[in-house]
């Protein structure tokens, strides 16, 4: 039952997006190309990302990207190509 909430919030968060940006697209001058709509799997590694961030905090976003022994974290880098 909780996961079919949970799905239920995920796909509301994903629907609300796309009406934003569709909304923000008729608000544009002619020219721009529009995105591809979110997916669910996208919104899900989205928070995945952002819950993952608020416990690895680091002093700048580029710093989550680094491929330095000390500061690597495969999280990121295989999260988002």
């Amino acid at each position: 039952m909780l996961f079919f909430f949970f799905f239920e919030i995920i796909q509301l968060l994903v629907d609300e997006t796309n009406r934003y940006y569709h909304q923000y697209l008729d608000a544009l001058v002619e020219g721009q190309y529009p995105l591809p709509d979110m997916t669910v799997q996208e919104m899900c590694l989205f928070l995945a990302i952002t819950l993952q961030t608020g416990h690895d905090q680091r002093d700048t976003l580029s710093d989550y990207w680094l491929t330095l022994e000390q500061y690597f974290m495969a999280f990121y880098g295989n999260t988002m190509k």
